[in-house]
């Protein structure tokens, strides 16, 4: 399978910056061709993390990504089975996803996912929970990050949502005083 270290140091720097600069800096002038993409099969590929600014360390794992193939005015198909073990901040969990995959351009920024008949499955702990198991379904879901020059805010909408879920959220959990 396929392994990538990330990891960006106090001081910000990437262990990747000379990578990205030298495609930034577009090599030699080339003529522009279009890329075609059919589908995309990913299996076994992990990826270590070290963000010193932000505060993450661990690990993620892609045990299946399988997107497409294209069917023109179709959303391409989507599967992604994959699991987090992180130890800052402390999260172990798992996750599965079937949708349909839409890309709807935004001028100077990145693009708006949207999916489609979406199912989504989480398991595991982290973030104050214990023992989570959410099950949601969605006619659309739809992930915006960075839309405009400079802006970080991230959001989700959802529609026609069903989500069971399961789990203990330790902040809300009482236990009997003694006396």
């Amino acid at each position: 399978g396929v392994r990538l270290n990330l990891r960006r140091g106090a001081d910000g720097r990437r262990n990747i910056d000379d990578l990205l600069a030298h495609a930034a800096d577009g090599g030699e002038p080339r003529a522009r061709r279009p890329v075609v993409i059919e589908s995309i099969e990913l299996a076994d590929a992990e990826l270590l993390v070290s963000d010193a600014p932000a505060g993450v360390e661990g690990r993620f794992v892609v045990q299946q990504l399988r997107l497409g193939p294209v069917e023109a005015g179709r959303p391409w198909p989507l599967k992604l089975q994959a699991h987090a073990e992180l130890e800052q901040p402390p999260l172990r969990g798992s996750l599965a996803l079937e949708a349909g995959l839409e890309l709807l351009p935004v001028p100077g920024a990145p693009p708006i996912a949207r999916l489609v008949k979406a199912t989504l499955q989480l398991h595991g702990q982290g973030y104050g929970f214990e023992d989570l198991d959410v099950q949601l379904q969605a006619d659309a879901m739809r992930l915006e990050y960075g839309t405009a020059a400079g802006v970080a805010d991230s959001h989700v909408e959802l529609d026609g949502v069903h989500a069971p879920h399961a789990g203990r959220q330790h902040a809300l959990e009482q236990r009997p005083q003694e006396q």
